[in-house]
């Protein structure tokens, strides 16, 4: 099953997460209803980036890799910061 990779933004915070997930929208909803801790501070999360990636194993790789790197040096990297 399909499975996203992805980095959120919070202008409040000031502050990125990256996270997986098999529904995007669903799981950025949870994200700004604070039902998820490490981003229940604020409500104002917007996807910045996400890739879908064909399985679970595959997300998890890069999800692993953007948070080894830093969400925001990734971002730079790839020219969308």
């Amino acid at each position: 099953m399909p499975c996203h990779a992805y980095i959120l933004w919070s202008a409040s915070l000031d502050r990125y997460y990256a996270g997986i997930a098999e529904d995007l929208d669903q799981r950025l909803q949870r994200h700004q209803r604070g039902e998820m801790r490490a981003t229940s501070r604020t409500s104002d999360w917007k996807v910045v980036w996400s890739l879908e990636m064909p399985d679970y194993l595959s997300a998890r790789q890069i999800e692993k890799w953007i948070k080894a790197r830093g969400a925001a040096r990734f971002l730079a990297d790839e020219g969308r910061a």
